[in-house]
């Protein structure tokens, strides 16, 4: 009897365990253990195999093999086939996946089945390009293609090429029709379209965050392009096809709070950053007598841009005020003429604040400064910065005043730009009458006077650049270039050309430089990303991948930026 159970107890045992291998076996996934995986997957082997022809129209399955397991999900997120295909998705291994079609094939007709970058491995790890492959139910496989980078993407962010062959109109909306052809960019944001027929092609990059193969313009980026691109037999490859993405605004900017800080400031919330007027944009009224409150100044806040900040004489502590913005516009120029109002209670916070200057840069004996340096003063409170205009001079040690004039940063904050750079191995002395500064309710500073010297670096210390801006479009028009030092980048130098040709550029600090430039074809100073509908081409831009070494007491010649065309 003891031993016709022990039998069983071992039978038990080993079914319990062999059902563990078995299901160890069948799970999806990779083994735990050994050294971290970094490595992204990569596809071995593809059926139709890569280039196969006369592929039979009635074709039940496309399948993929990976280099190991990948997640259903972002394998899901990042597969195109184009033109598109009818299909489920079928796994037979970790590593295996049949796409089961649900379509007859076109007759010939060459199929592009595309592996997006963002499909990951178990560990998270992005496949380092988009893979693909191309089969064809004809007897030859088109070989046209399309290559460029799409800017604006972070380093983990990934968009898409919607690729849309022109014929007989040019009316294309990425709103509403998907594309024929379709790629999604790698890490450094570079896309390729592989396998295209023949013909003229209009491409969009689209930040697909839903993967539906559309624009959404309500959540999602577009980089317009600023030109068509024909593949054909004389031209089967097409290069620095390139795109800035740019969120689509439409909606007019709105007031959607108020509060009062203290009894002379007011904060204001708008849906959107709003372009600030010179003369007034906002009425206060008592809302019960109608006596206005007196507006002496508005800043945008420096680091929340929706917010803005109002200053107005004392307000009556027991009374509310009617806040009554004027027209409103947004950065895109949409205007609202007619935004909403707000009744907010006065605050009974006294600001108690003394106004003082906090800072003035250059600091006081500083060395090295850059000749196209920029003295910048911070008060403590907002500053009228008219007194401190008159109660400021910027002198050589030669006695010699520097012309320039005072730009607000923020209520607080304000830079004395000079009308020319300075002059190198010069010594310069900074001198505010501190007690001739008022605040923006006429109370006085400290009555000092603040003297700061700083000596601008020697021109022995500094580069050059030098070369040329490269564009034969029909339309002559001026050109705006940006010189980026690498780790910058968001402090460009800008130089403003009058048509394309040679630049120049002297006064540079030694090291890495990125360039970029874009023909301003409305002359507005600023980059334009074109428009939908109706569609408007982007403005044509370059930027270069590469960085330009700048050595001291060298010119660094022979840039070349040159700006596609065709």
């Amino acid at each position: 009897m003891k031993n016709n159970l022990d039998i069983k107890h071992l039978i038990l045992f080993a079914s319990i365990l062999l059902a563990a291998i078995v299901t160890g076996c069948a799970t999806r996934g990779a083994p735990g253990g050994g050294p971290e995986d970094k490595t992204g997957p990569e596809v071995l082997r593809s059926f139709p195999a890569q280039d196969s022809v006369a592929v039979d129209t009635l074709l039940e399955y496309i399948e993929i093999e990976f280099s190991e397991p990948v997640p259903e999900g972002t394998f899901k997120q990042s597969l195109f086939v184009s033109p598109p295909l009818r299909f489920e998705i079928e796994w037979q291994s970790a590593e295996v996946v049949r796409l089961l079609i649900r379509d007859t094939l076109r007759q010939e007709q060459t199929y592009v089945v595309t592996v997006g970058a963002g499909t990951t491995d178990e560990h998270g790890n992005k496949m380092k390009n988009s893979h693909s492959f191309a089969f064809s139910t004809g007897f030859k496989i088109d070989h046209g293609s399309i290559s460029g980078t799409i800017y604006d993407l972070s380093n983990e962010q990934t968009a898409s090429a919607f690729a849309y062959l022109l014929h007989d109109t040019t009316d294309i909306d990425p709103r509403k029709r998907q594309p024929l052809y379709v790629s999604q960019t790698g890490k450094s944001g570079a896309f390729h379209l592989n396998f295209l027929k023949e013909g003229r092609y209009r491409i969009f990059a689209v930040e697909d965050l839903n993967n539906n193969m559309l624009y959404d313009s309500r959540y999602e980026r577009i980089g317009i392009p600023y030109r068509d691109v024909r593949i054909d037999s004389s031209r089967l490859a097409v290069n620095f096809v390139d795109f800035h993405l740019s969120k689509r605004d439409t909606v007019p900017p709105d007031l959607v709070g108020a509060r009062a800080v203290n009894n002379r400031t007011i904060n204001l919330r708008f849906s959107e950053p709003v372009v600030l007027p010179d003369s007034s944009f906002i009425l206060l009224t008592d809302s019960l007598t109608g006596k206005s409150l007196t507006v002496l100044g508005w800043y945008k806040d420096e680091e929340e841009e929706n917010n803005v900040w109002v200053f107005t004489q004392k307000m009556d502590s027991a009374a509310y005020y009617r806040i009554q913005p004027l027209i409103l516009k947004d950065f895109n120029g949409n205007m609202n003429p007619n935004p909403g109002r707000r009744v907010i209670p006065a605050s009974t916070r006294r600001d108690t604040t003394r106004f003082r200057l906090k800072e003035l840069t250059p600091a006081d004996s500083a060395q090295n400064i850059h000749p196209e340096t920029s003295v910048r003063a911070e008060f403590s409170v907002a500053a009228d910065w008219a007194t401190v205009d008159s109660s400021f001079v910027l002198r050589l040690s030669t006695g010699d005043t520097v012309e320039g004039d005072w730009h607000p940063i923020s209520a607080l904050k304000a830079e004395f730009v000079p009308s020319a750079p300075l002059k190198t191995d010069s010594l310069y002395m900074a001198i505010l009458k501190l007690g001739r500064v008022r605040d923006l309710w006429r109370t006085a500073a400290q009555d000092t006077t603040i003297r700061h010297s700083f000596t601008v670096i020697s021109n022995r210390e500094l580069g050059e650049i030098a070369g040329q801006v490269v564009w034969e479009g029909a339309q002559a028009a001026p050109v705006v270039l940006h010189i980026r030092k690498s780790g910058q980048e968001d402090l460009p130098i800008t130089l403003h050309l009058n048509k394309p040709g040679k630049f120049y550029k002297e006064a540079l600090l030694p090291g890495q430089y990125f360039l970029d430039a874009f023909i301003d074809l409305n002359n507005n100073g600023k980059y334009d990303y074109g428009g939908l509908e109706p569609f408007e081409p982007a403005e044509p831009f370059y930027f270069s991948a590469d960085t330009v070494r700048v050595r001291k007491r060298w010119e660094t010649g022979g840039v070349l930026l040159k700006i596609p065309t065709e």
